[in-house]
């Protein structure tokens, strides 16, 4: 080895890890700066009080819808008519002729807009506002029709449902049967909260849904799906609906949990009527390691609306 060879190696070793320590201290500058840029605050308090404000001043123009879901939580705080029946959890849009989204940036209405307005032609924008930080654009969709008396036939006034054992009793939001229970509230369907009467019931089991006099608009629409991720992945059992008016069948279809948060629809002449729907479950329960469990995990939910005026999708 050369004269003092050993000192010339460890001195290059010396050098390399200051200029690896620099290296990775402005890698570290520069995720920290990025993190502050994508973590910043992109509205404040002036800018929520902005919306509030012209809101109070405007309070029509329909249901106020968010563009992006992720404000929900921060947007229920300050904005009260976030929390309202019509927002919460809605079916879609179909009904709702005209319409308010909130949106940071000025990017459109939103893919969960877009997803309740599907099989209608595309809104008109009326007014666009900017609110600080946010854009509040008004739209308005005259081919959604308008929503013909309560927001789901199945939880409204003048209700009677029975199960295959007889009569349910009222019992909370629902109904208590003797083959389990049906009840209306916010469920996880198809990756969305919506809100919908679901059918907790024993395996085989039918419930019936039975309106004696109820106002009709041109249709009826409506959505059936199945709650719960983890259910889903264990069991992809249908039900089928069955829906009569006058005592005359109307339509008859098959559900599976394949088909989402899955729309239906058919004619109906505006008036009073006698209206019938059937749900006929086949298993409620789950498979798993331990075989079939036959609690009603895998559980169907339905709302159904009268309409009127608009178009058939």
């Amino acid at each position: 080895m050369a004269p003092g060879s050993g000192f010339v190696s460890d001195k290059r070793y010396r050098q390399w890890a200051r200029r690896g320590l620099v290296a990775v201290t402005l890698i570290a500058l520069v995720e920290w700066v990025l993190a502050g840029r994508a973590y910043r605050t992109l509205a404040g308090p002036s800018d929520w009080q902005a919306v509030a404000t012209h809101l109070q001043a405007n309070p029509g123009n329909g249901p106020l819808l968010l563009a992006e879901p992720w404000l929900g939580p921060r947007a229920r705080m300050e904005l009260a008519l976030l929390r309202s029946y019509d927002v919460v959890a809605p079916p879609d849009l179909h009904g709702t002729p005209q319409y308010r989204v909130l949106s940071l940036v000025d990017n459109g209405p939103g893919s969960y807009v877009a997803q309740d307005s599907r099989d209608l032609p595309p809104a008109q924008v009326e007014a666009v506002h900017s609110l600080g930080a946010f854009t509040l654009t008004d739209y308005r969709n005259a081919q959604a029709g308008q929503r013909v008396g309560s927001p789901n036939l199945l939880a409204g006034a003048g209700l009677r449902v029975r199960d295959d054992r007889g009569r349910c009793r009222p019992s909370g939001s629902g109904y208590a049967c003797r083959r389990g229970k049906v009840v209306q509230e916010v469920l996880e369907i198809d990756f969305r909260s919506r809100r919908c009467v679901s059918m907790r019931v024993q395996d085989h089991t039918t419930v019936r849904f039975e309106l004696p006099e109820v106002e009709l608009g041109d249709r009826l629409r409506g959505h059936l799906g199945f709650a719960d991720f983890n259910a889903r992945l264990r069991s992809d059992a249908a039900v089928t609906l069955d829906i009569a008016i006058d005592g005359q069948a109307h339509t008859s279809a098959l559900f599976s949990d394949e088909q989402g948060w899955a729309a239906f629809e058919l004619d109906t002449t505006p008036g009073v009527h006698a209206l019938e729907v059937r749900v006929t479950t086949a298993i409620q329960g789950v498979w798993n390691d331990a075989g079939y469990q036959g609690r009603p995990s895998h559980v169907p939910c339905i709302e159904l609306r009268a309409l009127a005026g608009g178009d058939l999708f």
